[in-house]
C-alpha cells in the first residue's frame, strides 16, 4: 500500500478526508476555524470537538485573582505592563 505523502495542512484539501468527514467547523471569536475532528466517530454523545481557547490575555485577571493576588496588585502589574490583559 503506496500513497502521496502530504504536509499536515494539506490534508484539509485532501477529497477523502473531506468524505470521510475528518473536519469541523468550530465558531471563535476571530470567526468561524476548520479544525480536524475527533478521530473515532460514535452514535449519540460520544467524542466532541472541544470549545476554542479564549483570546490571549481575556483571562488574565481571573488567572492572578486565583492565584491570591489583589485587584490592586494586579492593576499594577498590568500598569507596570508586567502582563497583559483586558
Amino acid at each position: 500500500p503506496v500513497s502521496t505523502v502530504k504536509f499536515p495542512l494539506e490534508l484539509f484539501e485532501d477529497e477523502q478526508a473531506e468524505a470521510n468527514r475528518m473536519f469541523e467547523l468550530v465558531e471563535h471569536p476571530s470567526g468561524s476555524i476548520r479544525v480536524l475532528s475527533p478521530h473515532v466517530k460514535m452514535n449519540g454523545e460520544g467524542f466532541s470537538t472541544r470549545p476554542p481557547t479564549k483570546p490571549f490575555a481575556t483571562e488574565t485577571r481571573a488567572i492572578l485573582a486565583e492565584l491570591g493576588f489583589s485587584d490592586e496588585k494586579i492593576n499594577e502589574f498590568l500598569t507596570q505592563q508586567l502582563t497583559r490583559g483586558e
